[in-house]
């Protein structure tokens, strides 16, 4: 019975879930951060959010939405070469780009788009080459180039 129960669990998405929640609770709930806000990528709570959140990226996707630089970043970082993008979810991070005043959250959303392909999101990762932090204009010219072959005809515009 138990063996059923746990399969049923993974079929309907529902422990992915829990496991994401879980991962973004501990994250949102953190009161000690490090100093540079670009270093909240290293924390070991954002390793176990990169590894649920190939299955659920929901979660992950609301921590946006937290005031603090220091979860949005940890939140992009889970994000980075994201294989698959379903409708909204990479405009919602473009979205957080375009609205944060932090050059980690900028740089660490055009890391976690590199591997878009949407022409719109495209195009907002070649505005960030115009941003004033030189860590942020690095960060999106690797997004950009990083599937060169597939996105060149768009990116050399």
């Amino acid at each position: 019975v138990l063996l059923a129960a746990a399969h049923d669990l993974n079929r309907t998405g529902a422990e992915p879930l829990r496991r994401a929640n879980k991962w973004c609770a501990r994250l949102a709930g953190r009161t000690h951060w490090p100093l540079e806000v670009a270093d909240c990528r290293n924390l070991p709570e954002v390793a176990g959010l990169r590894a649920v959140s190939a299955d659920e990226v929901r979660p992950v996707l609301a921590l946006l939405s937290d005031p603090r630089p220091e979860v949005q970043c940890a939140a992009l970082s889970a994000l980075e070469y994201r294989p698959v993008w379903f409708a909204g979810e990479a405009e919602l991070v473009l979205k957080t780009a375009r609205d944060s005043h932090e050059p980690a959250v900028r740089a660490s959303a055009a890391y976690a788009l590199a591997t878009s392909g949407n022409a719109e999101v495209l195009a907002g990762l070649a505005a960030m080459l115009r941003d004033p932090m030189p860590e942020v204009r690095a960060a999106a010219s690797d997004a950009l180039l990083w599937n060169a072959a597939e996105n060149w005809p768009f990116v050399r515009d």
